[in-house]
């Protein structure tokens, strides 16, 4: 999981710091790159929860179906959680949760039926025939540290900052249907009134306010007309060739739905069916949007454009007369290389996350 914005990296060299040299080894073209055992405060999954989590990746040039692989963090089990039909295309990062939650519908967020531990254990990618081990941390990896990731070493690294605070935007408050043409890139959106990011507003004061933060308040025009707000923003694009890792991060209050070039992209807090006058299905409070949630855009890689992209956004207050308002979202592109003949290496990657 890699992060360009407000993150140091950090090269470990474990046995230069005393330690036991854990081993690490890959065996194909599948690994595991990266992953975060003591997840208190800087990633949520999709259940809006601050899990654990391992990053997988596919070095080789064809797609993989990772049905039937297995993760497992016990040596003595190595068939402990199966993958259920995923394909990984090449050069593609997936993030599995490692929650317990034991989640395993294709094409959703997926959730381990095990949890790491921060003292250190074994973690380990197995093949379908429940014995073969392609990549692990053996015998155990060391102890970790409360917002720190650990993995392979990164060879090369390309960073896109594609949509950042502050962007140009246009805004629209519904007053009757509008369909859905909105949010394809080709819409013609000059009626609608100009902004920059962040949209929002916030009637009441205080650290936690709104207030506080750049961009755009619309409040004259939002509330007590529509929970909902339409929002476009364009930006320049990067040759899909040179990314293999696309994030979205997300300040919000309350709900939202996200599309890049007319796909859906994310959702949060959003009725199954979206109308032009919805409203978020519960409340998203100031103190967790605030702070921006990472969401993985790589299974949507396919819908980045070189040229001209739009990211359509609703966002959805809890009420027609909420008093508050947020919509910041960024996009992150990065190339990203790693180190696949790591046999025995004592050589790892961490990431202080400051988000």
């Amino acid at each position: 999981m890699k992060f360009p914005i407000k993150a140091s990296l950090t090269l470990l060299l474990t046995a230069a710091m005393g330690m036991d040299r854990p081993s690490i080894r890959a065996e194909g073209f599948v690994l595991i790159t990266e992953f975060m055992a003591a997840n208190d405060h800087t990633i949520k999954d999709d259940l809006g929860e601050f899990s654990d989590w391992i990053e997988i990746y596919n070095s080789g040039t064809n797609t993989v179906n990772l049905g039937g692989y297995y993760l497992t963090d016990e040596l003595a089990n190595l068939s402990k959680w199966q993958f259920p039909a995923t394909n990984l295309p090449p050069r593609r990062y997936l993030v599995v949760y490692a929650s317990g939650f034991n989640r395993v519908k294709p094409g959703q967020p997926l959730h381990t039926n095990f949890k790491l531990n921060a003292d250190g254990e074994y973690l380990a990618l197995i093949k379908p025939d429940g014995v073969t081990v392609i990549s692990e941390f053996a015998p155990v990896f060391p102890p970790q540290e409360e917002g720190l990731s650990y993995g392979l070493a990164v060879d090369d690294v390309s960073t896109f900052s594609l949509v950042v605070p502050g962007a140009d935007a246009r805004v629209l408050i519904p007053t009757n249907n509008i369909a859905t043409a909105w949010i394809q890139p080709g819409f013609d959106d000059t009626a609608w009134f100009k902004a920059k990011t962040a949209i929002k507003f916030d009637q009441n004061s205080g650290s936690l306010s709104y207030d506080n933060v750049s961009g755009t308040d619309i409040e004259a025009r939002m509330l007590g007309t529509n929970a909902s707000a339409c929002i476009r923003i364009p930006f320049a694009g990067v040759d899909p060739s040179k990314v293999n890792d696309l994030q979205l991060f997300m300040r919000y209050d309350d709900g939202f739905v996200a599309y890049l070039n007319g796909h859906e992209i994310a959702r949060r807090l959003a009725p199954a069916t979206l109308q032009w006058n919805s409203t978020a299905i519960n409340q998203h409070s100031n103190v967790l949007a605030l702070v921006s949630e990472r969401i993985s855009l790589n299974e949507s890689l396919d819908a980045l454009k070189s040229g001209e992209n739009v990211l359509a956004i609703q966002g959805l207050n809890r009420g027609v007369n909420d008093t508050d308002f947020l919509i910041l979202p960024e996009i992150v592109a990065r190339e990203v290389k790693v180190l696949t003949n790591v046999t025995d290496r004592g050589c790892y990657e961490s990431f202080q996350k400051l988000v």
